[in-house]
């Protein structure tokens, strides 16, 4: 049974928290019934957590694999009770994936992580790559003969970003952190709309370890 009701704190077996949510103070305060599993939720990376030792969860719950409960916190991979066959899927390529522009398409508005636009300028001088987001400098997409211009607007969950999203052949997956199996929406996003994604991050094992077989790129599989 899974309830809300604070007032049944003490009758638990598990107190499930959420790190985002957590108050602190009233933590501090509380009675500790040593009998019940404390059991930390915590799905993002790279935050500085180092005072939650001290309150012992006895568990967590989190994109790492490693944890005592892993859930799939953006996405998991459901293997089809009837696969396709291979002219199933060759007929689909026919059919939806050549039909797509030969671009790559990118959605960015957190400009912190340096590395991954880096690769960006990079790449844009070898493939067309449509790129979005105030990270992006006015023309800063028109590489080769992507078929986008930088700085149109183009928001998250707008009809202009499923377009792109369902009539490019590939999206840059770049995560912002390389922490082990930290691999977030983007990745997922991707595959549900069809295109493939060129990832960077987590190293290729930890894509390798969830995504189905054969359905990324990944930037470290090349030198240059």
């Amino acid at each position: 049974e899974y309830t809300c009701d604070l007032k049944r704190e003490k009758d638990a077996d598990v107190l499930l928290m959420h790190k985002r949510d957590l108050n602190f103070k009233q933590l501090e305060t509380m009675k500790r019934n040593f009998e019940q599993i404390w059991l930390l939720w915590h799905d993002e990376s790279n935050e500085n957590s180092e005072n939650i030792n001290k309150y012992k969860f006895n568990w967590t719950i989190t994109y790492r694999t490693s944890a005592e409960a892993s859930l799939g916190a953006y996405g998991i991979t459901i293997v089809k009770e009837k696969p396709w066959s291979h002219q199933q899927l060759n007929s689909w390529i026919d059919k939806q994936f050549k039909k797509r522009h030969n671009q790559a398409v990118w959605f960015v508005s957190n400009c912190r992580p340096q590395k991954r636009l880096k690769k960006f300028r990079s790449f844009r001088h070898h493939y067309p790559i449509a790129a979005f987001g105030k990270c992006i400098p006015l023309n800063g997409s028109l590489s080769l003969n992507a078929r986008a211009q930088s700085g149109t607007a183009c928001g998250r969950q707008s009809s202009c970003e499923k377009l792109y999203l369902t009539t490019s052949k590939f999206y840059l997956a770049f995560e912002s952190q390389t922490c082990t199996d930290y691999i977030t929406e983007k990745f997922w996003r991707t595959l549900s709309v069809g295109a493939i994604p060129i990832v960077s991050g987590p190293k290729r094992e930890n894509f390798a370890r969830i995504a189905p077989p054969q359905s990324f790129i990944h930037v470290d599989d090349y030198t240059s």
